[in-house]
């Protein structure tokens, strides 16, 4: 199993720095394993089960309780029945089980400095981005997908892929845009039923779709355009959604200090 892991890890590589060249972000410092220059303050608690970290071919499974320090390029799978937490610089994010998502760039030191990176490629992972009290030149965290970016400044959401590829983002505190990748499909925006029905709550220029809390975006890529879905969930599921980004909070102050 843990050979197959690897390969099909090696594949979602390529895609996610397939994807952060297009949207020019590989000048970021993708560096190697082992290097002393890597600017990493990263690790991985694994909560319940057990998790799989992929490093330079070599896959390695941890059971729960282990602590893990993470290395640029790493891809993180959680089991199933499992949860994982990966955590940096006040940003943490829950893995559910048999998500799996590749740590692309360390959280920013300076103002200046380009943001946190993570490909997500496919299931459910939570996410609490720290707002801080330093102000940044642009954007603070990008959650990249095969279809879509999400940037983030300082944001509570869940991102899911699905094994169809469809990609769904769901807010529940402060802002994200969701942008389309350079040299993919443009956005062909629409609203849900349920969802709003004029340019107050959400907007949409330059190729970018804004989101506020609690609203749900759905993309599908495929033909010319990138169909992108956004409206209000259903309350049940966005109460769930709610749930556990509270729980992620929780245990992230938890993990913080024991780690």
């Amino acid at each position: 199993m843990l050979g197959t892991s690897s390969s099909r890890s090696t594949g979602s590589t390529r895609l996610s720095q397939a994807v952060l060249l297009a949207s020019g972000l590989l000048s970021i410092s993708v560096t190697g394993c082992g290097s002393s220059s890597a600017r990493v303050r990263a690790g991985l608690s694994v909560e319940m089960g057990t998790a799989t970290v992929i490093r330079a071919g070599k896959s390695t499974q941890y059971e729960k309780g282990a602590k893990v320090p993470l290395e640029i390029g790493d891809t993180i799978r959680a089991g199933a029945n499992s949860q994982a937490q990966l955590f940096e610089d006040g940003h943490a994010i829950c893995l559910a089980a048999n998500a799996e998502l590749i740590y692309q760039a360390a959280a920013p030191l300076t103002e200046d400095d380009p943001p946190m990176v993570v490909t997500l490629v496919r299931g459910l992972s939570t996410f609490m981005i720290d707002k801080g009290t330093k102000k940044h030149k642009g954007d603070k965290f990008l959650a990249v997908t095969h279809s879509v970016i999400a940037a983030v400044k300082g944001t509570a959401f869940e991102g899911n892929v699905s094994d169809s590829g469809a990609v769904d983002f769901t807010l529940t505190e402060g802002r994200i845009v969701l942008r389309s990748p350079e040299g993919a499909a443009a956005f062909a925006v629409e609203r849900m039923e349920d969802g709003v029905d004029s340019g107050e709550s959400s907007d949409v220029a330059d190729g970018e779709v804004g989101m506020v809390p609690g609203q749900k975006a759905t993309v599908s890529a495929g033909g010319d355009a990138t169909a992108v879905s956004v409206g209000t969930p259903p309350q049940a599921e966005y109460q769930a959604a709610r749930k556990r980004v509270f729980e992620l909070g929780a245990m992230n102050g938890a993990t913080i200090m024991n780690f």
